[in-house]
């Protein structure tokens, strides 16, 4: 719930993003932590309070938009897009002069959470099985799937060859 909140507040300021978000929650859990030295080993504590903030910028990061016009990420930033494309011009006129929109958001978004909420749920047993997939299946199918979306994008096989290239020297590093 902490590293929610602090996401969604990093959220709403103008050009601060998931980033920030993600090492202030995580330097927040390890202050508040039991056991601050076991982090840095990949401990679920500071792994889930990366992610749950930088799943809560996306939400907080509407506020500038609607209200401001100003986009805080990318995702806002595509959806400020979008809104310009109707004929919408993100501030404080949206709230009065279309509320239909601004209030469609706010439902989405709440009805977004519920259904991820149900659907993490109810797949609690179901998701870890992929971790018994085994690699000589997994591997092949994250290749096709990598070659296939690179080949999408442009239709052409200079992506899926600059793919390629980068996934072997990613693999072969050993920075991580």
């Amino acid at each position: 719930m902490r590293s929610s909140i602090i996401g969604t507040i990093v959220g709403i300021l103008p050009g601060a993003g998931a980033d920030i978000a993600s090492f202030v929650s995580y330097s927040e859990a390890k202050r508040k932590s039991d056991r601050p030295e076991t982090f840095g080993t990949g401990i679920i504590e500071g792994v889930a309070a990366s992610e749950a903030s930088n799943n809560a910028v996306v939400g907080g990061s509407l506020v500038p938009l609607l209200t401001l016009g100003i986009p805080g990420n990318s995702a806002s930033a595509v959806l400020l897009g979008g809104l310009l494309i109707h004929g919408l011009n993100p501030g404080p006129m949206l709230f009065t002069g279309r509320p239909d929109v601004v209030y469609g958001f706010i439902m989405s978004l709440l009805a977004a959470n519920v259904i991820m909420f149900v659907m993490g749920l109810a797949g609690l047993k179901i998701f870890p099985q992929v971790l018994r997939v085994p690699n000589k299946i997994l591997v092949p199918l994250i290749i096709v799937f990598s070659v296939a979306g690179s080949y999408a994008i442009q239709n052409s096989f200079m992506d899926v060859s600059l793919m390629l290239v980068f996934g072997v020297i990613g693999s072969r590093s050993r920075a991580f």
